[in-house]
């Protein structure tokens, strides 16, 4: 028996052609992409991993590298400002083909200590940026028209700032309203950072937690 069987792309293509046109296309992103892998111009993970920074992209057991850049807590800010442009780019400009959440932190233990003390369990220790509430962040709060309302615009460089945020704050409060439209329970925080005090509500999630909104106003 073969120990490191080489990878079959005629299984990928297989697999395609037996779904339906609808699920092939969820599968694939879109009826083009889906047709070009069915006539072997590329394969899945070529097509997923088109135009996405090579930290996020798909890949097969044995080619995870150890790099601790490719780990949830990445080794300095800009890595993680960086990592957010790449995804915050793709949410705008392919809003339908969705990202997996970003991780740009890891929930400090006291953290987990306030929200345990609101009755509120967060399973899972990361800090995330998730593609559709990224993308409404920045349509709805990141424009110059926030000034009408005493806000400023939220850019990519803010949302970086959602991990630091989350650990700095030692007043965590259930989110208004206190849960999503899909169950998941919100959590909250007010905090100043630089010239700005955010505000930020995060949605609980199995892995962790994922920035629903923010919004900030000057000191």
């Amino acid at each position: 028996m073969n120990p490191k069987p080489k990878f079959n792309p005629k299984a990928e293509r297989a697999f395609l052609a037996s779904l339906s046109p609808h699920e092939a296309r969820q599968v694939a992103g879109s009826i083009d992409k889906r047709d070009r892998i069915l006539a072997g111009k590329a394969s899945i993970e070529e097509v997923y991993n088109e135009g996405k920074d090579p930290l996020y992209q798909w890949k097969r057991v044995g080619e995870i590298s150890t790099n601790p850049r490719t780990m949830a807590g990445m080794n300095s800010q800009q890595e993680i400002l960086t990592a957010t442009k790449s995804f915050a780019k793709g949410c705008m400009d392919a809003p339908k083909e969705k990202q997996p959440p970003l991780p740009v932190g890891n929930i400090s233990p006291a953290v987990l200590t306030q929200a345990d003390a609101l009755g509120i369990l967060i399973k899972g220790q990361n800090i995330a940026l998730d593609h559709d509430y990224t993308r409404h962040t920045l349509l709805h709060h990141g424009s110059p028209s926030e000034r009408d309302r005493g806000q400023e615009p939220i850019s990519d460089d803010d949302l970086a700032l959602a991990g630091t945020i989350l650990n700095q704050t030692q007043n965590l409060k259930p989110g208004t309203p206190s849960k999503s439209k899909n169950g998941c329970l919100r959590l909250e925080v007010t905090e100043e950072v630089g010239a700005y005090r955010y505000t930020v509500v995060y949605e609980v999630r199995r892995a962790g937690v994922v920035v629903y909104t923010m919004f900030k106003r000057p000191k």
